[in-house]
């Protein structure tokens, strides 16, 4: 009873949070940082009136002009205007966020523990042809062409050219922390109420071309074979039958135990009832634990960009034990998440899933982590 009862409090205590977080929404920041640079900007009360929205060369500072995007009432970015709405569009990557951030926030007065120069060199910032001062040239000249390259997936390289000739690049790793600007704690604080605050509909997921997909050798159904991560084992295949009207859809039964929920954790988009009780293991070895729909779950991930990877590790007793890796390639992170599965529960996609969950481990680490956390 007393077990029942702190776990029934902390997860009243986490949803009024994210209700909180969401009432309050309109002066909410996506970072801690983004809230003391606004402070330190003296910005504060004029962000607070923001509607969502992305609001280019919307304030000056330094006599440079400033980028602000709000995103579902939360201040997601504050940076000078080295991008143009196009080319945010074109790139579509957070580095453009990051740049703009990073070149206004070390050159603002905040109190720092180390200089601007350890710390460009500490997070392993690098420049040719010049640094930061080529964007004030860049926010008055706009017809630069920009080009972004990952190199080993490990390090992004952001380069601009005139005239057939590469005038500036900036070089910086794939590291969630560096490009959001936060750190393990703040990251570990911030991922139980946002996952509280997904929707748990099904994903709008959408059916590929048929043309790809390959008869399996029961000749029981379809498959789309996807790349895997770390082992083979982990993949994201999928599968497909014809329905009675000879379409193609999600292939689902209970007696195929890993394609009906590879096909459920991969997609997001199969209807169920499943709740699933979450047990974050923190940096600090301490650990925290909510109980949500499975779809708020693969919502939250998939809504941050991640890709969905599954395997099954052992079948015994009636139950499943798996893996689920969710890996946002652009951040250069993963959620690892050991799952749980009653298998009599699938035929009524209803019932519990335990899972324990490593959250935001750099991808820079994987080689060692499944030596580290087998327990």
């Amino acid at each position: 009873m007393a077990d029942n009862f702190r776990k029934a409090h902390t997860i009243a205590i986490l949803m009024a949070l994210a209700a909180i977080l969401k009432a309050t929404a309109a002066g909410g920041y996506r970072t801690d940082l983004l809230a003391r640079m606004a402070a330190t900007m003296h910005i504060t009360a004029e962000l607070d009136t923001l509607r969502d929205g992305e609001y280019y060369r919307h304030i000056l500072y330094n006599n440079r002009p400033v980028t602000v995007i709000v995103k579902e009432g939360e201040v997601t970015h504050i940076g000078y205007s080295v991008f143009t709405p196009y080319t945010r569009s074109v790139m579509n990557s957070p580095v453009c966020n990051f740049l703009e951030r990073y070149a206004l926030e070390t050159s603002m007065p905040i109190k720092r523990e180390k200089s601007v120069e350890r710390q460009l060199e500490e997070d392993g910032v690098t420049f040719q042809g010049s640094d930061f001062r080529f964007f004030r040239l860049l926010e008055e000249d706009t017809t630069y062409t920009v080009r972004l390259e990952k190199t080993d997936r490990r390090r992004y390289m952001v380069s601009w050219e005139k005239d057939g000739q590469t005038q500036f690049s900036v070089g910086f790793p794939v590291e969630h922390d560096l490009l959001a600007g936060t750190n393990i704690i703040e990251n570990e604080r911030r991922i139980l109420p946002d996952i509280l605050r997904s929707s748990s509909e099904a994903w709008d997921w959408h059916l590929p071309d048929s043309a790809m997909y390959r008869t399996s050798w029961q000749g029981k159904y379809y498959v789309l074979p996807g790349d895997y991560y770390y082992t083979k084992d982990l993949n994201a295949d999928l599968y497909f039958e014809k329905d009675s009207r000879g379409e193609s859809c999600l292939f689902y039964h209970p007696n195929y135990v890993l394609e009906s929920l590879r096909n459920m954790m991969i997609t997001a988009a199969l209807e169920n009832s499943y709740d699933i009780q979450i047990r974050l293991v923190k940096y600090d070895f301490s650990q925290d634990t909510i109980t949500v729909k499975l779809g708020q779950w693969l919502n939250y991930c998939l809504e941050q960009g991640c890709r969905s990877y599954f395997g099954i590790i052992s079948m015994a007793e009636g139950t499943c034990d798996c893996e689920l890796i969710m890996r946002n390639f652009d951040m250069g992170y993963i959620h690892l998440m050991r799952m749980s599965i009653d298998i009599s529960t699938l035929g009524e996609r209803k019932g519990l899933i335990t899972a324990r969950l490593n959250s935001y481990i750099s991808t820079s680490r994987v080689k060692y982590l499944f030596d580290e956390i087998k327990t």
